[in-house]
Order: structure tokens, then sequence, then C-alpha cells
């Protein structure tokens, strides 16, 4: 996975489903492995979301993958197929049993069309398909507007101190598990002149609670900046 593409994956979790990305996974195009990872993870996310392994060759086996882990078996798209013909054909292309898989999904799956692509996102309950060339990814994502359920927007605050993270640890280890409805965090920073100081996260869809914690932090390490992000807002509905 690209780092383009983990970001996209950060992007998508926020932006489109206004959740957050609580795992993200790098495993090899390995048809026992993509199995047991997506068992293992789709019962306790909202989405699964995977990039790559839908082409030609013999080592893109996500489609048979997603296939096997909901017990299913493969069918072709005739709508998808109809739309990869043409494309080939746009390129002087023969559309041979190679190609003919990338139009072979799991039975019963969902297909979600793409604006001027024949390739669609292809879902299975919480399980969303994707391609893993970082600019299919990206536009694909940005055409899932109506795929994902909406959900409360996350509100973001930071704090910035001069303050290093050891010298309040113990007390923001104290605050984390007080305020257990927000998430809070801490980065190391290095400004342009060598300064250290030290930004601190609060996130969570509670905008009165995320700005009394933000405000509480600021106090605890003599903060010279507290400050909100703008509200991430969901654009989607299922």
């Amino acid at each position: 996975m690209s780092v383009r593409v983990e970001r996209l994956f950060v992007t998508f979790a926020v932006s489109f489903t206004s959740s957050l990305l609580t795992d993200c996974v790098l495993i090899c195009l390995q048809l026992d492995v993509i199995v047991e990872t997506v068992n293992r993870v789709r019962p306790k996310c909202d989405y699964v979301v995977t990039s790559g392994g839908i082409g030609p060759t013999h080592d893109d086996v996500t489609y048979d993958a997603i296939a096997a882990a909901f017990g299913v078996t493969l069918e072709y798209d005739p709508v998808v197929m109809v739309g990869l013909a043409a494309y080939m054909k746009s390129r002087n292309s023969e559309l041979n049993e190679a190609r003919k898989r990338m139009a072979l999904f799991p039975k019963g799956c969902r297909t979600h069309a793409v604006p001027g692509l024949w390739v669609p996102i292809v879902s299975m309950d919480n399980v969303f398909i994707y391609p893993g060339v970082p600019r299919l990814f990206e536009r694909m994502l940005l055409a899932s507007d109506g795929i994902f359920e909406e959900g409360p927007a996350y509100v973001h605050w930071e704090v910035f101190t001069k303050q290093l993270e050891g010298d309040f640890a113990a007390a923001l280890t104290q605050a984390a598990a007080l305020h257990t409805q927000v998430k809070i965090g801490s980065y190391p920073m290095t400004g342009a002149d060598g300064t250290s100081f030290t930004r601190l996260f609060i996130e969570g869809r509670d905008e009165a609670m995320v700005q009394a914690v933000a405000q509480e932090l600021g106090n605890m390490t003599n903060a010279y900046l507290v400050a909100p992000r703008p509200v991430v807002q969901p654009n989607s509905k299922l």
C-alpha cells in the first residue's frame, strides 16, 4: 500500500463515514490471508474497505476471497461485462478470459456505478472493494457519496504547548481515563527554528465536551494556543 493510498483511507474514514479509522492492515494478495483478515475485522467494524487485487492476473484474488469469506460463489455481472467489453474495444484490446475475471463478482453483492468508469465499487454487507491503483482508488472514493451511512460530525480541537510530553504524561493519562467520550492524542513536534513543542489533539462527536476537554488540557499544560480545527462534516447517506 502506498503512503498516498494510506492517507486516502484516513480521509475516507473521516469525510465519507464520519468514522474513526480503527485499523489499517497491509496483507499479501493470498486468498486464505484475505479471507482470514476480512472475517476477523468485519464483525467489529462498521465498514471494511479493501484496495487492490481486482485485476486480470493470477494474483488478483480479492473478489474470490470476499466470496469465500461470505460462503458464496462467483458470477459474472452482465451490466459490468458490457461496460468492460466497450472499454476493451475502445483500447483495441481483446476481451479474453483473463479480463472477464474483472467482472466476476461474489454472488449477491451490490455494485455501485462510478461515473466515467466501467468498473463499479463492489460491496458485500459492510465490505467494500476498491482498486489498488492510487488514482483510481481516489477517484472511486470521491464517487462514494450516497454509499455510506451518515453519522454525527466529528469535532476536532488542538492544543499547543512548549512543555514536552514527559512533563505532563502522567496527568494526560489520567485525563484520558476520565474523559472516555473523547479521543486524546499527543505528538512531539519541532519548529522551523529547532524549538521543541507538543501538539495535543482532542476529537469526538460532542462539541461542548471536546471544547471543555481541550481547555482543560490547555490549562494543564500551560498551552500557548487552544483552537478548533474545521468540523469534518459527513456528506453521504445510505
